[in-house]
């Protein structure tokens, strides 16, 4: 599952961007869409990698190569 633009301000009252973004994951979804205010970018990665669990990243990681691989948009090289 992939957010809509989290930049988008329509769930601004419920934290800022990194706090949204893995409440996202945490709820499930595997990919986070930032579209604007990139230089936010670095800050919402190092809360992503320092919140999230290791093995939930690998899941969310294997889940997304396998839909890039049904729809041949991936050759099937490890991610590791």
């Amino acid at each position: 599952m992939i957010s809509d633009d989290i930049t988008m301000n329509a769930l601004s009252s419920y934290g800022n961007l990194s706090q949204l973004s893995i409440k996202f994951l945490q709820a499930g979804g595997d990919m986070v869409l930032l579209c604007h205010h990139l230089e936010k970018a670095k800050n919402i990665f190092e809360t992503i990698q320092r919140d999230l669990e290791e093995k939930d990243s690998k899941e969310k990681i294997e889940r997304i190569l396998a839909y890039k691989k049904r729809f041949g948009l991936w050759t099937g090289e490890n991610f590791e």
